[in-house]
């Protein structure tokens, strides 16, 4: 039987059913008041922060229109941050690609030794949640490769580190590693996702959740290195589309234009 008392003069049923738990992907519906109009809001994006500015139906995927201070760096396939931060990086070494690119004119090339170091108190998430979400594009994945690390330089501990190693895409945290033996592809663009929420880690591959653990909290480094690892041994190949944003997004679906913030 239908759970619901009324319909408003759009026409939507309203429920009745109340609870107190929901999924990143689990909607809110919402009317337009200019044009009487239903719509919906996913939970990650009414978490992310709205704007008063409206936006595409069905964009998703955390964005929002206007400001959103929840993304905590921004970048198109270079090294110019377009979040709200306008963040500069501490170490910037890494090239840019305008062969081989996802979405708009460049991507990022790392040859193994370069990298791209972002340092900032924002990137210490300890108990909070977040999201690392970006596109890797590698000729080989055999080798062992970091990818993204949230590590001091030269520093082990309960820090989340991204990365391939025979084949199969992995993230290690302190003394526990999460791959479920999945492999990205190689000569092809993979939508990567490092989620945060609660105690709750996990890995995504292309919009599935090839893995996680309780891990707890994140210790706090202040910086975060893109394309390589607080050891060394970087990534040879190409990123592109990153965003780090401090709260656990939807990953679920793999996005087919730009990030917005």
């Amino acid at each position: 039987m239908p759970l619901y008392k009324e319909q408003n003069a759009s026409g939507l049923v309203l429920p009745v059913e109340t609870r107190t738990t929901a999924t990143d992907s689990d909607y809110v519906f919402m009317i337009d008041v200019a044009t009487n109009t239903p719509y919906r809001i996913t939970k990650a994006d009414l978490l992310a922060g709205l704007s008063n500015n409206g936006g595409s139906p069905g964009s998703g995927n955390g964005s929002s229109a206007g400001t959103n201070t929840n993304t905590l760096l921004l970048l198109h396939g270079n090294a110019s941050d377009s979040s709200s931060y306008g963040r500069t990086p501490s170490t910037n070494t890494a090239s840019i690609s305008t062969d081989i690119k996802k979405f708009n004119s460049s991507s990022l090339r790392f040859d193994g030794n370069n990298e791209l170091v972002f340092s900032s108190t924002d990137f210490n998430i300890g108990a909070g949640d977040c999201t690392a979400e970006f596109f890797l594009y590698t000729d080989n994945i055999s080798s062992g490769q970091n990818i993204i690390d949230f590590r001091p330089p030269s520093t082990n501990g309960n820090y989340p580190v991204v990365y391939v190693l025979n084949n199969v895409l992995s993230l290690q945290f302190g003394n526990t590693t999460v791959n479920g033996n999945v492999s990205p592809i190689a000569s092809s663009w993979n939508y990567i996702a490092l989620k945060k929420s609660g105690i709750n880690t996990s890995l995504w591959l292309n919009g599935s959740n090839i893995g996680s653990a309780n891990a707890g909290d994140w210790a706090s480094s202040g910086n975060v290195i893109i394309g390589n690892g607080a050891f060394g041994t970087g990534l040879n190949g190409h990123l592109d589309e990153i965003r780090i944003s401090k709260t656990a997004l939807n990953v679920s679906t793999v996005p087919t234009a730009s990030f917005t913030s």
